[in-house]
């Protein structure tokens, strides 16, 4: 952006063109990473929103499901 240009003409009168360039490249490699970081990022919040519904779901049957064997025991043990 036009913050990060001025920074850069400031400093070019002071840093050699040579490392100039190798630091632009790196930022530039740096930026392309950062971009793939954030997209693996993304579907990892998805994906993990998406499965600990489908978890709590499940315990909640779990759950519900142990209540129901619980109750179960104890009509079988009040009949005898």
């Amino acid at each position: 952006d036009e913050s990060s240009m001025r920074v850069v003409e400031i400093e070019s009168t002071h840093v050699p063109r040579e490392e100039l360039q190798i630091a632009t490249e790196k930022i530039e490699e740096l930026q392309e990473e950062n971009k793939i970081l954030k997209a693996w990022k993304e579907k990892a919040l998805n994906w993990i929103d998406k499965n600990v519904e489908k978890m709590k779901q499940i315990s909640f049957f779990q759950y519900v499901g142990g209540i129901q064997k619980r109750n179960k025991r104890q009509d079988q043990e009040m009949e005898r």
